[in-house]
């Protein structure tokens, strides 16, 4: 016998609290850059190409963190609407 263990309005609202703080993190992430690009018009050294590399790696990793969130937002609400038709079914 299939058993489900889950609770669907649970995932729906995990999945809103995931986007709306990612969300947040793309706003947050946006306003690091614009004021890194200013700041490299005054500080210009060694440490500072270091940072810049250090700055452009964890942007990468942080995009690459939040395209994986926009996935499994999708997913668990797919996964909340399938436990719906079946507890509904």
């Amino acid at each position: 016998m299939t058993r489900i263990v889950l609770n669907p309005e649970e995932l729906r609202r995990f999945a809103s609290f995931l986007e709306a703080q990612c969300g947040e993190l793309r706003g947050r992430k946006s306003a690091i850059e614009a004021a890194f690009c200013q700041l490299a018009e005054y500080w210009k050294d060694k440490k500072q190409h270091r940072h810049e590399a250090d700055f452009e790696y964890t942007s990468k990793l942080l995009d690459a963190f939040l395209a994986h969130s926009d996935a499994y937002m999708s997913y668990l609400r797919k996964k909340a609407r399938k436990a719906d038709a079946y507890l509904n079914g």
